[in-house]
C-alpha cells in the first residue's frame, strides 16, 4: 500500500540532508524524518518536542513579533491576529506565519549575539530556512518571500527561570563564595551576577531602537530547487512505505 506522506517544511532541512556513506543517499538525520512520520502515521505519536528557553521564547513572543516586524518594514496587512490555515498540496503541508499579500516566516532570535550575527548578511545563509520558505512558496503560489529575523525581550518567565539556574550555578561556585563570606551569603550574591548576566541578553529593547530589531531577507522561489525537493520526498516515500508496511505490522 502506497501512503502520500506530506512533509513539515520545517523538516525539510533534515530530511534534504545527505548521508556520508556512498551509495546510501539517505543518512541518520533523513531517516528519522521517515521514520517519526512512520511511527506517526501509523500510532499516532508525535516526535519528542525538547523543549529549551529558546524555544519556548520563539513560540511566546511571536504574535509581537509579527507586529514588530509589520511595523518596522510596512506590511500594514498583517498583525498579530492573523489566522494560521494549515495548507497541504501533493508534497507538503504547513502554515506559515504570515500569508497575505506577504509571504513571510517570523525567527525569534534567543539573544542579540544569535541575531547581530545575520544582521549584516544580504541573503539567507541557512539552508533549511531557505527550503522551508520553497516549500512555503509551492503551497502558497508566491513568487517571493522573506525570513525575518527579530529581536526581543525575552518573556518574563523564561528569564526568570534562566536567572534562577544561574544562581543556583553560581552559589556554588568557590569564588562566589570566598567573596560572599560564606555559602549562606553566597546566594545573594549569586543572584545579583545572574541577573545581572542574564538581563545582558534577556532585556535588550531599550537599548536596541525598534528599526534595527528587525532583519528581513528575500527568498526567491527556485524551480529548479523545488523539483530537487519533491524528487527527495518522493524517494523518502518509497522508504516510508517500505517501514509502515512491512516493518511495524
Amino acid at each position: 500500500m502506497a501512503h502520500k506522506w506530506l512533509i513539515r517544511p520545517s523538516s525539510l532541512g533534515q530530511l534534504m540532508a545527505k548521508g556520508r556513506i556512498k551509495g546510501k543517499p539517505f543518512g541518520d538525520t533523513a531517516l528519522k524524518v521517515i521514520r517519526d512520520a512512520v511511527v506517526f502515521h501509523k500510532f499516532g505519536i508525535e516526535p519528542e518536542i525538547i523543549t529549551t528557553p529558546a524555544l519556548e521564547k520563539g513560540i511566546y513572543n511571536e504574535p509581537a513579533n509579527i507586529d514588530l516586524a509589520s511595523d518596522v518594514l510596512g506590511w500594514y496587512d498583517v498583525h498579530s491576529k492573523l489566522e494560521k490555515n494549515r495548507l497541504v498540496n501533493d508534497y507538503f503541508s504547513g502554515e506559515p506565519d504570515i500569508n497575505t499579500t506577504i509571504l513571510a516566516d517570523i525567527k525569534t532570535n534567543y539573544s542579540p549575539s544569535s541575531y547581530f550575527s545575520k544582521y549584516f548578511d544580504t541573503e539567507v545563509k541557512n539552508k533549511a530556512y531557505i527550503l522551508q520558505l520553497q516549500a512555503y512558496m509551492s503551497l502558497t503560489g508566491h513568487t517571493t518571500s522573506y525570513l525575518v529575523y527579530c529581536l526581543s525581550d525575552h518573556p518574563e518567565h523564561v528569564r526568570t527561570n534562566e536567572i534562577q539556574k544561574l544562581t543556583y550555578k553560581l552559589a556554588r561556585d568557590p569564588e562566589i563564595i570566598a567573596l560572599a563570606g560564606g555559602v549562606e551569603e553566597a546566594f545573594s550574591l549569586a543572584e545579583d551576577r545572574a541577573t545581572e548576566i542574564i538581563d545582558n541578553v534577556a532585556k535588550i529593547e531599550h537599548k536596541v531602537p525598534k528599526e534595527h530589531r528587525v532583519k528581513c531577507l528575500e527568498v526567491k522561489r527556485d524551480e529548479g530547487l523545488l523539483d530537487e525537493i519533491k524528487q527527495r520526498v518522493t524517494d523518502a516515500r518509497e522508504i516510508f512505505d517500505e517501514l509502515y508496511n512491512t516493518t511495524l505490522l
